[in-house]
């Protein structure tokens, strides 16, 4: 598993093209192994302004696919 980043209970950001308008942002990530695996596939970055989870695929071979890329 590769985790980058951690919960945060309150980040303020301000809205682009709109300084007179402030956003709080609160989030956490959460990962597991499940009941079929031994190891943790799993991937996610939490450092605002960037969120992205990517779903390890345990029953496939490194370097294919699941589904044909689109």
């Amino acid at each position: 598993m590769t985790q980058i980043g951690r919960s945060n209970s309150g980040h303020t950001v301000t809205v682009p093209r709109r300084p007179d308008i402030q956003v709080t942002l609160s989030w956490s990530a959460v990962t597991n192994v499940g009941r079929k695996r031994t190891v943790n596939e799993d991937s996610f970055l939490a450092q605002s302004p960037l969120f992205a989870v990517a779903d390890g695929m345990g029953a496939t071979p490194p370097g294919t696919w699941r589904a044909p890329p689109s």
